[in-house]
């Protein structure tokens, strides 16, 4: 309910006022009253009422003395005249004032319940106002990250063109942004897809926040910096400085700062490569600051991970086509000759021997297709000895996505190494027939161990093996798979101590590496067709 004081020098005129309002039904609140303007000011001092009627002329302070005064101090308060005065100089006084009203004397009810509604209706009308100012301001305050967000994408996608409106844009949102000099990161996590591969769409995002804020974490407080997602796998850091910082001294802080937070990165098991472009003293330039950190991040290919690449340090001239001297024929003859000699030696020689013209002026692209070139032969040759490639190297995606995959140079020989030298042992064991001799070796090892936890992975490992390669041999030699032999012996060796009544069966469970003793009854079950006790009873 709104708020009224009234304010007269004489006790019948305030009485007859509160009577009319009583009995018109108004919503008003009798906020006090008071003799003169003094009065009704010192108790202003500690709350206001919405509305003050007030007479025109009393002792020590009139009404337009003390209208003047409510002006200044509370310009909020609907001020109404009354007065038996009916000169012009006070209805024009009161109008300077910015009244609400003027009622002359004798107070005429339906004349002052007039004046009153219409201040009534005017005060619920700008509450309403002010309520839907505070509910939208209030929005707009929640909104403000996601505002910011926006504001930083659309400056570093070149969105903005005028620099008058992007400051103010600036500096309504309040961000940390020098009018200086700037300077443009790109981070690139690494390995992006592999570290994605298994997350939800909620843990990608919560991924992307946590590096966001642990970008923001490092360097704030250092920098004046302001950041922005790019992409799934790539986040833009505005660096702005006092022009006053030379730009040796600015470059060197700026690495400093990025080592920190590379590291910081990697110590949660997320990699990273940074991008730095060159120095500008233009805000609108950012945009053209942020390509040339993508550009420095091609390098990563032959530089590594984990590296700032600087865009002063790499060639920007257009790469070179890549030199290849090799003819099918003699690469042919070549990896014929790798793969059934099994030397790694060799092997690393021919790799590295491979590469030696491929420096930074090769495109990535085009030395990919060149080892692309590699496995197709090697694929060729395989066939012809009624071998299939996936059979020997273990591929958790088809060889063409893998090659996509690769983002150095050093990840892309590795990987080749190892191929050569696993088919190279495939073959030197198929050459050498020794599959029976390592089939049988498998056997004991299985036997030895049963009561560990055995699994494909474990015993490939124990061999020096891949998992696909000796799972491959022993099924193709013993007509099943290792895991399965491997359950197989378990229940042979739980069947031999069935026979023995001094055995619990959960004893004999934990015995073969069975954890769960239901599990262990219903596998023995499944191959025997009898559960342990009814095995037991029939010996």
């Amino acid at each position: 309910m709104l708020s009224l004081l009234i304010v007269d020098d004489f006790e019948v005129e305030r009485e007859e006022a509160m009577e009319i309002i009583e009995e018109a039904g108004l919503p008003l609140r009798i906020f006090g009253k008071a003799t003169n303007g003094k009065e009704a000011l010192r108790m202003l001092e500690s709350q206001q009422p919405d509305i003050i009627l007030v007479d025109v002329e009393m002792p020590l302070m009139n009404g337009i003395e003390m209208a003047k005064i409510v002006r200044q101090k509370y310009p909020a308060i609907k001020m109404i005249f009354f007065s038996f005065y009916n000169k012009f100089e006070y209805v024009k006084k009161a109008i300077d004032l910015s009244s609400h009203g003027y009622v002359l004397k004798p107070i005429v009810p339906a004349e002052l319940v007039e004046v009153l509604n219409r201040t009534i209706n005017l005060l619920n009308s700008e509450i309403q106002k002010r309520t839907e100012q505070e509910k939208l301001k209030a929005m707009l305050s929640k909104s403000m990250p996601a505002l910011v967000e926006k504001f930083s994408a659309e400056l570093f996608s070149k969105q903005f063109k005028d620099e008058k409106a992007l400051w103010e844009t600036v500096d309504f949102f309040k961000i940390d942004l020098k009018r200086a000099i700037y300077m443009v990161c790109v981070l690139e996590v690494d390995d992006y897809k592999n570290l994605a591969a298994d997350k939800s769409m909620e843990d990608k995002q919560l991924l992307s926040l946590y590096i966001l804020q642990t970008v923001e974490n490092h360097l704030a407080t250092q920098a004046s910096v302001l950041t922005t997602r790019l992409d799934e796998s790539h986040y833009g850091v505005l660096f702005s400085y006092d022009s006053a910082m030379g730009p040796s001294k600015l470059l060197e802080q700026t690495e400093d700062l990025l080592s920190t937070l590379i590291e910081g990165l990697h110590s949660q098991g997320i990699s990273c490569s940074a991008g730095l472009s060159d120095i500008s003293d233009q805000i609108l330039s950012v945009s053209d600051l942020c390509e040339q950190g993508l550009f420095a991040l091609k390098f990563k290919f032959h530089l590594g991970k984990q590296e700032i690449i600087h865009i002063r340090d790499v060639e920007t001239k257009k790469s070179a086509s890549a030199k290849n001297d090799w003819k099918l024929p003699e690469l042919q003859k070549e990896l014929k000759f790798l793969i059934h000699s099994g030397n790694s030696q060799e092997i690393d020689r021919f790799v590295e021997r491979f590469l030696e013209h491929s420096g930074t002026d090769t495109r990535a692209d085009q030395i990919k297709s060149i080892f692309y070139g590699i496995v197709t032969c090697l694929q060729f040759m395989l066939m012809e000895e009624n071998e299939e490639f996936e059979n020997i190297v273990e591929l958790n995606r088809p060889i063409w996505e893998k090659w996509t995959l690769f983002e150095t140079v050093e990840e892309m020989k590795a990987w080749l190494k190892q191929c050569l030298i696993e088919i190279a042992a495939y073959l030197d064991h198929k050459k050498q027939n020794k599959n029976t001799r390592l089939i049988h070796e498998i056997q004991v090892y299985v036997k030895q161990n049963l009561r560990e936890e055995l699994s494909l992975k474990s015993i490939a490992s124990a061999f020096f093996y891949s998992p696909n390669y000796i799972n491959s041999l022993f099924k193709r030699e013993m007509r099943t798979t290792i895991s399965e032999y491997i359950i197989q012996q378990k229940i042979d060796m739980a069947k031999e101590m069935l026979a023995n009544p001094q055995f619990k069966i959960y004893e004999i469970s934990e015995s073969i590496g069975y954890v769960n003793e239901v599990h262990f009854r219903s596998k023995f079950k499944e191959l025997t067709g009898y559960s342990p006790k009814e095995f037991r009873e029939r010996i």
